[in-house]
């Protein structure tokens, strides 16, 4: 009788064991999420210099246009430590095409400590990826010399 009553004591300390473990998993399983949004976790790393906010997320870019702003950055790689598009289309109701107005700005982190930001500026979506380009490449030319000329200024609104 003893004997009997001891397994079935273990039997349930056991079951019990076992179910807190399936639940802990099962917890530890949907806090993890790997795929948020149709969105992998894994693809993060690539774009870890570039961040979109406001009306264009990363989705909205095609793969070439990312490709694109990621190699132009890359030139600066020891200059600029993130980048932040803020970017917003003029009229949200109609269907977005090439020829939609966008509005953007920029927000430079740079690895001296500095900023950069640029005001608003308009463009059309089939320009976007192009203009962008342009203000990086003017805005970080203007830091520069001005870091050449022995200013060390820790913020930058280039208007031009």
């Amino acid at each position: 009788m003893k004997k009997r009553r001891k397994s079935k004591i273990s039997e349930t300390t056991r079951n019990a064991f076992l179910v807190l473990l399936v639940v802990g998993l099962i917890v530890i399983f949907f806090k993890l999420d790997f795929i948020r949004g149709g969105k992998t976790l894994f693809n993060r790393t690539r774009l870890s210099t570039i961040r979109f906010s406001g009306d264009l997320q990363k989705e909205d870019y095609s793969k070439k246009e990312t490709d694109r702003l990621l190699k132009y950055i890359k030139r600066y790689k020891s200059f600029i430590k993130s980048i932040t598009v803020d970017s917003r289309v003029q009229d949200s109701y109609k269907k977005m095409k090439d020829s939609s107005p966008v509005t953007f700005e920029l927000h430079m982190a740079l690895t001296d400590g500095g900023t950069i930001s640029t005001p608003t500026k308009r463009t059309t979506r089939q320009r976007l990826v192009h203009e962008i380009i342009q203000k990086i490449g003017k805005d970080i030319r203007v830091y520069k010399e001005m870091i050449k000329d022995g200013d060390t200024p820790k913020s930058l609104l280039n208007t031009s």
